[in-house]
């Protein structure tokens, strides 16, 4: 009996696919949240946007890669409890145009994601986004000296790559994609689609969060900023066990008018 013939592989040049890190694909984004990540044990741990992006049906391991963005220096950020903020921790308030995320949030609004829904640093909106993604070349960064060649395995040495994963084209929203059940990511925080104010059973978390923003606003002359709050409050509670857990009232809006504070639209908070 003949022997079966099995199809070969097409060498037809518009039939292969990128190999190696994840580019010019389709992918659905999922869990996507703000963690430290060490680049696999690289370096130190650093402040980046996480999200699984889901090329595939989800079945084979394959088909879901963990992608990251780098935010900045750990020294001036860090994630919220939830992972849906980026918080800030040190000098800066503001994020910086040399990151890897201000390249992938760029090519989103470029894309024509309606960025309002992003004002208030909720990433968690981002989930269900359906995307073509592309890698791109990343800016030259001033200060930062040419970095060495990697070496592979054969012992011959190959210049680092120096491309981000961005958004081409957005093929769906997340309110246009079909609603399904979440699940968590296996060693990551859970994640809500708006900010909660966490449970307090005693009263102590309410009455210390009134406290030292109330301290906050009579220090600042009878108000403060929305914008400027974290920052503040973080050197405040500096060494705090409920740190977090305090600021997490402060970005719930509803938590903040029980609590008798007034923000206006444009962020200021006054006594109410």
């Amino acid at each position: 009996m003949a022997d079966e013939v099995r199809k070969g592989a097409s060498l037809n040049p518009d039939d292969f696919i990128s190999g190696g890190l994840l580019d010019d694909v389709d992918a659905t984004w999922k869990n996507v949240m703000f963690e430290m990540y060490n680049y696999g044990g690289k370096s130190e741990p650093a402040p980046c946007l996480g999200a699984d992006l889901v090329t595939g049906a989800e079945i084979r391991p394959e088909d879901v890669v963990r992608q990251y963005w780098s935010c900045g220096s750990a020294d001036n950020w860090e994630p919220s409890e939830d992972g849906s903020r980026l918080i800030p921790v040190g000098g800066d308030t503001e994020l910086r145009k040399s990151t890897n995320l201000f390249m992938l949030l760029k090519s989103l609004k470029e894309a024509g994601f309606p960025m309002a829904q992003l004002a208030d640093g909720n990433v968690s909106v981002l989930n269900g986004l359906k995307a073509h993604m592309r890698r791109i070349d990343a800016p030259k960064r001033g200060n930062m000296a040419p970095q060495s060649p990697r070496r592979g395995r054969d012992g011959k040495e190959y210049e680092k790559d120096n491309k981000v994963l961005c958004v081409e084209k957005i093929i769906a929203l997340p309110s246009e994609a079909p609603a399904e059940p979440k699940a968590a990511k296996k060693g990551a925080a859970k994640k809500s689609e708006k900010t909660e104010a966490p449970k307090d059973t005693d009263g102590s978390l309410d009455a210390k969060a009134v406290d030292v923003l109330s301290s906050i606003i009579v220090q600042g002359g009878g108000k403060t900023n929305k914008k400027d709050l974290p920052t503040v409050a973080f050197k405040v509670l500096a060494g705090d066990k409920d740190r977090n857990r305090v600021l997490a009232l402060y970005f719930n809006d509803e938590w903040m008018k029980g609590a008798g504070f007034v923000v206006s639209d444009s962020g200021e908070i006054t006594l109410g």
